[in-house]
């Protein structure tokens, strides 16, 4: 149940986004990412081991070779046989691990299928509530958009006219100045800044029809 990159090829159902009351079926997946989440730390205790068997068999060689300058006895090596005998229990226990899980997931995929007709009418009813709040959501929101746009109309009506250009000796920038301060520049400014009225209002409108 392992992908090609080192992956289980395991899929949760979204219980909580999907608004489900499933205990056995939540129980069920959370030992799933459980044991998925031990097995990863038991890789990585193997890779760990299997990085170190270098070093270990250096640290033997190295004893070795100052017995012999000194002329003593060469003594059964230490660190390369415990780091064998803690990597060989690492990955007995990798091994328990991948068993485990295999097996959990074996077991929710099955609880799965058997219980898929209610999991998938379960979900349609709950994607239906889903849709009438949404649909609930956009209405009031289209109601709101309308008024904040006449509101924004209104606000601009009252808004003071422009205030004639002022002069100056050559090269001043007064007028650049009294431009770019313009009211009317402000607002195209702003209008450009997002998406136009009817876009928002058509996808307001698609929303609400959901319900």
């Amino acid at each position: 149940m392992i992908d090609r990159f080192g992956n289980w090829a395991y899929e949760p159902v979204p219980l909580e986004a999907l608004g489900l009351s499933w205990p056995k079926l939540a129980a069920m997946q959370d030992e799933v990412r459980s044991l998925i989440e031990q097995h990863a730390q038991a890789a990585r205790a193997v890779e760990t081991l299997e990085a170190g068997r270098g070093a270990a068999r250096e640290q033997d060689l190295d004893a070795a070779a100052t017995a012999l300058r000194a002329g003593s006895e060469v003594k059964e090596p230490k660190a390369e046989p415990a780091l064998e005998k803690k990597l060989a229990g690492a990955i007995r226990t990798l091994e328990a691990y991948e068993r485990a899980t295999s097996g959990a997931i074996g077991e929710l995929e099955a609880f799965k299928r058997k219980n898929a007709s209610s999991l998938e009418a379960d979900a349609s009813r709950s994607l239906e509530v889903m849709r009438g709040k949404l649909s609930d959501n956009a209405r009031k929101t289209a109601g709101l958009y309308a008024e904040a746009v006449a509101a924004a109309q209104s606000v601009k009506k009252l808004a003071p006219p422009a205030p004639p250009a002022e002069t100056g000796p050559p090269g001043s920038g007064a007028a650049d100045r009294s431009t770019v301060l313009a009211p009317q520049f402000v607002a195209a400014t702003s209008r450009s800044a997002g998406p136009e009225r009817g876009d928002i209002e058509r996808v307001l409108s698609h929303l609400a029809a959901l319900g």
